[in-house]
């Protein structure tokens, strides 16, 4: 069972939380806790009940906190739908499993072979090293070592 809270407050820490919208430093139009209006804008439902699309207006702490559990749950399905796997994870490195999903996409995530194989073996230590050698863990700042001490070690980061 993965622990809610610890995974926004997880999400919190690696994406920020931004209550007005934002470009964010790939030129996207974000807003709450890492949501890419650009790609991934709100839902009909979603916008009805925060009562404008989010692209030019502020939105309280409880529409973030909103959207994001919305995203949360759309990572988490899509990971389960693509590995059967995923549930067996420990609440740890599948909270690990949801910020990866969450930050690129499961498209993205796909393309990261090597390191789900070594996931679904278990092989825990060598899929940290793999995450550590992608373009992806050069590019996210501390969120890398984070993610990859997770992995490797099942534990919470505690800086």
């Amino acid at each position: 069972m993965i622990d809610k809270q610890k995974l926004d407050s997880q999400l919190m820490l690696d994406e920020g939380l931004r209550l007005k919208p934002y470009t964010d430093q790939y030129g996207n139009l974000t807003i709450g806790v890492g949501r890419n209006l650009d790609s991934n804008p709100l839902t009909e439902a979603e916008e009805e009940v925060i009562g404008h699309d989010a692209r030019t207006l502020p939105i309280t702490l409880a529409q973030a906190l909103l959207l994001l559990h919305n995203d949360e749950m759309k990572a988490y399905n899509d990971l389960e739908n693509n590995f059967p796997w995923f549930d067996g994870l420990d609440d740890v490195r599948a909270r690990v499993m949801i910020d990866l999903t969450f930050n690129m996409g499961i498209e993205k995530m796909l393309g990261f072979q090597s390191f789900l194989k070594l996931m679904e073996e278990g092989l825990f230590a060598q899929a940290g090293q793999d995450l550590a050698g992608t373009a992806w863990y050069k590019e996210v700042g501390q969120r890398g070592p984070r993610l990859v001490y997770m992995v490797e070690t099942g534990e919470d980061y505690v800086s």
